[in-house]
């Protein structure tokens, strides 16, 4: 099983993290433009640098124990090779990410 990289989020009033970026379980795989709508989940940019497309990223919610709260997945998703894309994840509670921590887990395809 892949380590995954944790990423503490210190998270203002508007949950915006749109000049930030966040690291993935995969080195060359990154989040950027962060936004936590609450009650709609979060909306991101997943960047992919490497040579296989993306199609499943898991959002871990993480209390300050290590133990996961919360995961939550966008499957069936189609980044490219060499491309991004934006990327929403549904049924996130802002106010739990508030608190605690996140990270990415990230699975290629061929």
């Amino acid at each position: 099983m892949k380590k995954i990289l944790l990423i503490s989020l210190l998270f203002y009033s508007n949950l915006s993290f749109s000049d930030q970026v966040f690291k993935t379980d995969i080195p060359d795989i990154v989040v950027k433009n962060f936004i936590c709508h609450e009650g709609n989940g979060v909306r991101f940019n997943l960047v992919n640098r490497t040579d296989k497309a993306v199609w499943n990223i898991t959002l871990f919610i993480i209390d300050k124990d290590g133990d996961t709260l919360d995961s939550k997945s966008a499957f069936a998703i189609s980044v490219p090779p060499k491309s991004g894309s934006e990327v929403e994840i549904g049924g996130v509670n802002c106010n739990t990410l508030r608190k605690n921590k996140v990270a990415f887990s990230i699975k290629l395809g061929n």
